[in-house]
């Protein structure tokens, strides 16, 4: 991802041919046209957490499409489209180091 946290130009061509792989005939739910534009951000709204919201905690990444009649805005899995490939989580801490005798490090 890009430092302005935009999609990069790689990631809007896997955007755009992956919406052309697994929807081809794609229309807007809203108003039938078939003209959209790609966002230019990712989209990962709050997870809801029974009756409130965590902010800060896991979320979801999202690319999204907007329709260019109605502008209904439609939402796809960055990651599992493959749009968005997350880091790999850092390495564990092989082992705790021992305390000395005062408790300290």
């Amino acid at each position: 991802m890009a430092d302005d946290q935009k999609l990069t130009q790689v990631e809007r061509d896997k955007a755009v041919a992956w919406i052309k792989l697994k929807a081809p005939q794609l229309s807007c739910p809203s108003c039938g046209q078939r003209k959209f534009t790609l966002g230019e951000n990712y989209l990962a709204p709050p997870v809801w957490y029974g009756g409130g919201m965590m902010l800060g905690g896991i979320s979801y990444p999202m690319f999204f499409l907007v329709c260019d009649n109605c502008f209904h805005v439609m939402t796809y899995s960055a990651i599992a489209s493959g749009v968005l490939v997350p880091a790999p989580p850092p390495n564990p801490i092989a082992e705790t180091p021992p305390l000395d005798r005062e408790g300290e490090k």
